[in-house]
């Protein structure tokens, strides 16, 4: 497995012992285990009633949720737990041990090398495309253990129409330690730039990629880098409707056909995040395609990142990279426990509490049995990458709270 900063060495799921994590077996304030949340993350009717937290709301409710927010995207599930079959034997019969690692995120870059590319950039006599390239390539380094790094670029090098409406297939696959061949492909890209924008194509060809790749990986991104609007469509060709809005060159058809790719990509899990790497304006279309993508820009309108500046490029590009990279608050467990009111989550051997209220601890989302979110600092350890393995154990009743871990 390779190394990160985030290292997951193996899930345990304990049906023995059912110690407390001071030797002593299970407090008798735990021994009823959580009741089965129902919908709205609130307790049951059950053995719970007396230690009520309170309901919890969703998705962080009431102070709960995770630790500190980078403005960049949030990732999603990045843990996954298999546990024993339904019907398996209860606490004190049985230890089972399944492999457990964490899966890092896919993302492509899709990296705009049109001739605009080369205009200056700020005033340290740097062009768009020379900023881009050496913000980019550091961090694409620093987070080569903790993203798999795919690349596409657009427009190709050689397009039929000779027109530069064309976009190149995706060139380097997401996979561990690519880092390096992504480097090398951000220092080639502008050799021959091509003339116009062809985003939808560009947009469609890591669709189609996306479509075909079957890596196990539920996280799949796209890093869309882009100087200005579309100007070319699927079919190879500059469009007939372009105008000039706001000082730019304003395609409406291209623009569709690029929010349209977006959505597409949406549909199959994949979220797109838009840079936009211009000291123009960008009228609508990024904005457009940035929210058709699923990961918005923290904070409000404009939904995409909006880097007029150099200074401005590398904190996007900071926040949209260390968002995308962080492990999440969520486990998904492959398997349901035998009773849900039984499991108990261990990271690094100390235990992390049950916590109905969603303040700190963990409690099920959604269905129960099916995934686990984690609250409060034990999120922020996780986000911080400060967590090196993670035991979900069935069968054993949880800790409640402080006194009870």
């Amino acid at each position: 497995m390779h190394q990160s900063g985030l290292t997951v060495t193996a899930a345990t799921v304990m049906l023995l012992g059912c110690a407390s994590p001071d030797g002593g077996a299970s407090r008798d304030a735990a021994s009823a285990g959580p009741d089965v949340p129902i919908s709205d993350g609130s307790a049951g009717q059950g053995g719970a009633d007396s230690r009520t937290g309170g309901s919890g709301g969703q998705d962080g409710g009431n102070g709960g949720g995770g630790g500190g927010n980078d403005g960049g995207p949030d990732a999603a599930a990045d843990f996954s737990v298999t546990g024993p079959a339904d019907g398996a034997p209860t606490c004190g019969e049985q230890t089972m041990t399944v492999p457990h690692s964490a899966k890092t995120p896919d993302v492509i870059i899709a990296f705009d090398r049109s001739s605009s590319m080369t205009l200056m950039f700020g005033s340290g006599g740097g062009t768009r495309y020379t900023v881009v390239r050496d913000l980019l390539i550091p961090l694409v380094a620093a987070y080569d253990d903790k993203i798999r790094w795919g690349y596409e670029e657009f427009p190709r090098r050689s397009c039929p129409d000779g027109a530069f409406c064309c976009a190149d297939d995706v060139t380097v696959t997401p996979a561990p330690a690519t880092g390096a061949q992504v480097e090398a492909k951000i220092r080639a890209a502008l050799t021959g730039a091509g003339t116009l924008t062809p985003t939808p194509s560009g947009l469609a060809k890591v669709a189609a990629f996306y479509q075909g790749l079957a890596d196990g990986i539920k996280e799949r991104w796209v890093l869309l880098s882009t100087d200005g609007q579309p100007t070319c469509l699927l079919a190879g060709r500059s469009p007939n409707d372009c105008m000039l809005m706001d000082g730019t060159n304003y395609c409406p058809s291209a623009c569709r056909e690029s929010v349209d790719q977006v959505k597409a990509l949406a549909a199959m899990g994949v979220k797109t995040v838009v840079l936009g790497v211009s000291n123009e304006s960008f009228g609508t279309c990024l904005e457009e395609m940035a929210v058709a993508g699923q990961a918005a820009r923290p904070g409000g309108t404009p939904s995409y990142y909006p880097a007029s500046n150099p200074a401005e490029l590398e904190t996007h590009l900071k926040s949209i990279v260390s968002g995308i990279a962080k492990p999440s608050c969520f486990i998904d467990l492959v398997s349901t426990p035998p009773d849900p009111a039984k499991v108990a989550v261990f990271f690094d051997g100390k235990q992390v509490p049950w916590d109905p209220g969603r303040m700190n601890g963990w409690d099920y989302e959604g269905a129960p049995g099916s995934r686990i979110r984690v609250y409060g600092s034990f999120c922020s350890t996780l986000e911080g990458f400060g967590v090196s393995s993670i035991d979900v154990r069935y069968g054993c009743p949880p800790c409640i709270g402080t006194a009870g871990c």
